[in-house]
């Protein structure tokens, strides 16, 4: 087997994309509140995977993702609440983080394979709720209930319940600003 044969060969353009999106979850993670009653902060952060997922594809964004936690684990303060190390991926939001690259690879994929059957809208507001909510809550509630010891409701009420109205904002907000940035591509405004 030669060098480079079996890994995906990146243009620099695909780097550069993949490096802006890790920072851009970095640069959205300082948007946060401490909330009382759950382990985990409400973030802006979310917004990047679900953008990835759909303008970059499944490989490139879920790479993009782990830039981004392989940057925080290393020490740069990208983490919510300025945080970093690799304390932050083994604690309480460390399942989100694993969510992170997972959701944003399955929204690539469900975007990829609907965009082609029906209109974009549709296509990016499925593969968004599926991949950044659904899949990211997984891995949150799974992670909530493996290192603080709750039971599947409790995780639940503490990891899911919190975030919904924000995340439905945060799709419905993703999903406008990728149809703006179609329309524009259309319009040979942007090019990709």
């Amino acid at each position: 087997m030669t060098e480079g044969q079996g890994m995906k060969n990146y243009t620099i353009k695909d780097l550069v994309l993949m490096a802006l999106f890790a920072a851009l979850t970095g640069v959205l993670s300082f948007i946060y509140i401490p909330i009382p009653f759950s382990p985990v902060p409400v973030t802006a952060q979310t917004v990047s995977p679900m953008l990835a997922g759909v303008l970059l594809g499944p490989k490139k964004a879920a790479m993009s993702q782990l830039v981004y936690i392989f940057l925080g684990v290393v020490g740069l303060p990208i983490f919510a609440g300025f945080r970093s190390g690799p304390a932050v991926l083994f604690g309480e939001s460390g399942g989100y983080l694993v969510g992170f690259v997972v959701g944003s690879y399955v929204i690539g994929l469900i975007y990829q394979l609907l965009n082609e059957r029906c209109n974009s809208i549709i296509s990016s507001t499925l593969s968004i709720i599926t991949g950044g909510i659904f899949v990211v809550y997984f891995f949150g509630v799974l992670w909530l209930m493996f290192v603080l010891e709750l039971g599947l409701n409790e995780a639940i009420m503490a990891g899911v319940v919190p975030y919904l109205i924000g995340d439905v904002f945060k799709v419905f907000g993703t999903v406008i600003l990728v149809e703006s940035l179609n329309t524009l591509k259309e319009k040979g405004i942007i090019f990709t």
